[in-house]
């Protein structure tokens, strides 16, 4: 029987890393990503309006204004 197979349903940016950890570790990756990562425009109220933001990956705070990077409350 060949090395236990990790299916990632990770996207890139990560998916690749993701995959050669795994590969590193002795698995066989399968690299299945589910979404595709892609920055959308959206009209975002000032920071000052917030109280919280919470984001679902890593990925979303580099395409974000630079104001909410340091947001703090």
């Amino acid at each position: 029987m060949g090395p236990d197979r990790v299916l990632i349903t990770r996207p890139e940016p990560g998916a690749s890393e993701t995959a050669a950890r795994v590969a590193d570790l002795g698995c066989f990756p399968i690299l299945a990503p589910f979404l595709e990562i892609r920055p959308t425009r959206v009209r975002l109220p000032s920071v000052s309006q917030i109280a919280a933001i919470l984001l679902a990956s890593g990925s979303a705070v580099a395409p974000l204004p630079a104001a909410y990077h340091a947001f703090r409350r």
